[in-house]
């Protein structure tokens, strides 16, 4: 996911590695990424088709870009959301799956995307209207927060340590019902996820992208009035940005908690997107004092 601010949210519209200290005394994720060019990792080799993998496994770099891999996984995106890509006319659907575990770790998350390309004449232009109509019968778009999935997919790992399985089908997605094991969060500090503009570094949220995490007992100390993002600290210096997008399209009137407000806890899901933030789903995972 590499979008800008003009990403498209579903939401109701579709109606369905290690740390360093660095020289400021934050911590940094550092991730080492393998050479995995002379091919697959003993672990994928095997008979033809999709191996299975964990989502870890994934995460761990022990599965090389373009794999065909199979895997499950619990869904914890609020909903999917469209991506457009107008220069190729395609719509790209993302989803978030996490490895559920008892102990979770930064590896747990990945993002899921379908893409499709659309054959537009004339003077059509590719728009969210038309990619919510493509969509509006296949399955993977009213799968609820929290169902166990079985997925099938090709993952697209880049140098920069960004990670993402591509459905080749619509129905690579396959829905298992309430998973047993719900997900929790990793709980984090803020200082370790602060967005690149208060100092933070982009590799650290490359190496827990689509994980769900959680701060706790922190105080918002800037907000952004255009987006409703709001950034919050637990210790008056280092702070963390948490992304309104999915808030918003929840409620179009929805407005971030003032400068000060103290927090119990916040929740949300790792993206690199816009120098890095943490987007919760709903406002529930926003819990005041």
């Amino acid at each position: 996911m590499n979008n800008p601010r003009t990403v498209f949210l579903l939401g109701t519209l579709l109606a369905f590695g290690a740390c360093q200290n660095t020289p400021d005394g934050t911590d940094m994720i550092v991730t080492v990424l393998p050479d995995l060019s002379s091919g697959a990792p003993a672990d994928l080799s095997g008979p033809a088709g999709p191996q299975g993998v964990t989502i870890r496994d994934l995460n761990n770099y022990k599965v090389p870009d373009g794999a065909i891999i199979k895997f499950d996984g619990v869904v914890i995106g609020p909903y999917p959301y469209i991506e457009l890509d107008t220069g190729t006319s395609t719509c790209n659907y993302n989803l978030f799956i996490v490895q559920a575990d008892g102990a979770p770790t930064l590896q747990d998350g990945v993002e899921v995307v379908y893409s499709r390309k659309l054959s537009l004449t004339g003077d059509m232009a590719l728009s969210v209207v038309l990619c919510q109509d493509e969509a509006k019968d296949e399955a993977f778009t009213k799968i609820p927060t929290g169902n166990a999935v079985k997925i099938t997919g090709r993952l697209s790992a880049l140098p920069t340590g960004a990670r993402e399985v591509d459905l080749l089908l619509a129905t690579d997605i396959v829905d298992q019902g309430k998973a047993q094991m719900q997900p929790v969060p990793v709980m984090q500090d803020p200082k370790s996820l602060r967005n690149v503009s208060n100092g933070g570094h982009a590799s650290n949220f490359f190496a827990a992208q689509g994980a769900l995490v959680q701060f706790q007992n922190v105080t918002v100390t800037k907000i952004n009035a255009m987006y409703q993002d709001f950034d919050v600290s637990a210790d008056g210096k280092n702070a963390a940005t948490l992304a309104g997008n999915f808030l918003r399209v929840k409620d179009p009137a929805y407005t971030a908690p003032a400068v000060g407000t103290k927090l119990k806890s916040v929740t949300g899901i790792v993206l690199p997107d816009f120098g890095g933030a943490v987007w919760p789903r709903s406002v529930d995972d926003v819990l005041m004092q």
